[in-house]
């Protein structure tokens, strides 16, 4: 699974179990100020990896590729899940 739809569905899989609000431009920037390789997120996945960020399920200083040819390993996604709160 490419990192970017990881990231998406197990943000969105939260927003399901717990609700959840949109975030501003400014709170998505902020929480992504710190990501590596952020000028790769994809335009439609840059609120769920910051949604992420803020809920502590990644590292605000995540180093993980993105873009269209990044995947993400299976420990890094199980890693993820391992840390939703419900």
């Amino acid at each position: 699974v490419k990192t970017s739809e990881a990231m998406s569905i197990i943000s969105r899989a939260i927003e399901y179990l717990n609700g959840s609000k949109g975030l501003s431009l400014e709170e998505i920037e902020k929480a992504l100020k710190d990501v590596k390789h952020r000028d790769k997120i994809a335009v439609w996945a840059r609120e769920s990896v910051a949604k992420l960020i803020m809920s502590e399920i990644i590292d605000s200083n995540y180093d993980g590729e993105f873009g269209s040819d990044a995947f993400i390993s299976r420990e890094e996604l199980i890693n993820m899940i391992n840390k939703i709160k419900i």
